[in-house]
């Protein structure tokens, strides 16, 4: 790109900030980070704005600018280090193949690649820890301008889209829970979840707390707290402490679901996307993995009668369980669902799979634990 010139500016502000870094990958998420927190995301489409980028140094001057003006100015940070890299004309919607005729239309965006380490980067993804891409730049086509060839982003992959959550719960006297959760993530689902907690920063807690509970049906209140949504150097969790409403009668005889509370409840998210009847189109799917332990800790003058006896289902592509164990007063309960596939499009008869095992995990989900 030839907009990426290496003036002295960039040159002192490159050198600065990997003077104390001693390989190529930790200059590379240096300088990765400092565009993502310092030039904000503006376009201007003014002239040949649309398609051409402005200079290097026009985009350090003014700290701003779109995807080209990103891309044109890690370039120039990372020539002036002697790393090599190019940009990668992509597309930032549901097109994932490109045509068999020459067109502009499918390229939409254009990202970083860096050939010595096979990575690609997005500086404009404020949220994208390194190493990490939006979940709309994964398992495309990128046209590497730089390189003279075409290429393509990676796929998410259940080894590496990783979400462990830790959940305790207290039932009350009264039928209201005490509860807690720590969640770790990484991949599309820490992107997300950093999103969401820096948007929620000038909302009053009391409202995000509603809005959360709300998604399964749950009263009570609350608090969250994360690492910086911004801080993408820093490992991300979240945790929360809740007190929920009262979701079965306490004392007395009757049975209760395992509740959500604040924790991200992904399983239960996934449980609540029913299926299409029939699919007639490929599909854009991913790969993760999510793991939940809950422990569910009951009142002393409750008599724990009968728990569920979880659940299994496998297909190749999905692999979920649970499991159920009762001790004294407590109730842990274990669930781990992988998705595993091979491209972001899915077979319309994957369709088919997903029916199979929406059934399965509606039954867990459903089932309850009774007592006395």
């Amino acid at each position: 790109m030839s907009d990426a010139e290496v003036t002295d500016a960039i040159r002192t502000l490159a050198a600065g900030l990997t003077a104390d870094k001693k390989d190529e990958r930790t200059k590379v998420k240096a300088l990765y980070h400092w565009v993502v927190r310092n030039i904000r995301y503006v376009a201007v489409s003014l002239g040949n704005g649309r398609l051409v980028p402005h200079s290097a140094q026009d985009v350090l001057s003014n700290l701003y600018g779109d995807c080209k003006d990103h891309v044109a100015l890690f370039e120039a940070l990372l020539a002036a280090v002697g790393i090599e890299s190019s940009p990668a004309l992509i597309n930032s919607g549901a097109a994932y193949t490109f045509p068999s005729i020459g067109a502009h239309g499918p390229i939409t965006h254009v990202i970083t690649y860096i050939p010595s380490l096979d990575l690609y980067l997005d500086s404009t993804a404020p949220f994208a820890a390194f190493g990490t891409l939006p979940f709309a730049d994964m398992d495309k086509p990128v046209v590497l301008t730089a390189l003279g060839r075409l290429g393509k982003t990676p796929r998410t992959r259940a080894a590496d889209e990783i979400m462990r959550v830790n959940i305790a719960m207290k039932i009350q006297s009264d039928g209201s829970i005490e509860g807690d959760s720590a969640a770790t993530m990484s991949g599309v689902a820490e992107t997300s979840s950093r999103a969401r907690r820096f948007n929620a920063k000038n909302s009053p807690e009391e409202d995000v707390v509603k809005d959360l509970l709300f998604r399964f049906n749950e009263t009570g209140s609350g608090s969250i707290e994360s690492v910086d949504p911004e801080a993408l150097e820093e490992a991300y969790w979240v945790k929360s402490k809740f007190t929920l409403d009262a979701l079965s009668n306490v004392p007395g005889r009757g049975a209760v679901a395992v509740p959500v509370g604040l924790a991200p409840g992904a399983i239960a998210a996934v449980g609540s996307n029913k299926p299409f009847p029939r699919r007639f189109t490929p599909f854009v799917c991913r790969s993760r993995t999510i793991e939940e332990n809950y422990v569910i800790t009951f009142p002393q003058n409750v008599v724990l009668e009968d728990i569920p006896m979880g659940a299994t289902y496998s297909d190749g592509a999905i692999a979920y369980e649970s499991s159920y164990r009762k001790d004294g007063q407590t109730v842990s309960v274990q669930r781990k669902l992988i998705f595993q596939r091979d491209s972001h499009v899915c077979d319309p008869k994957e369709n088919d799979k997903w029916q199979a095992f929406y059934k399965v995990i509606q039954r867990d989900l459903r089932a309850q634990i009774f007592y006395r």
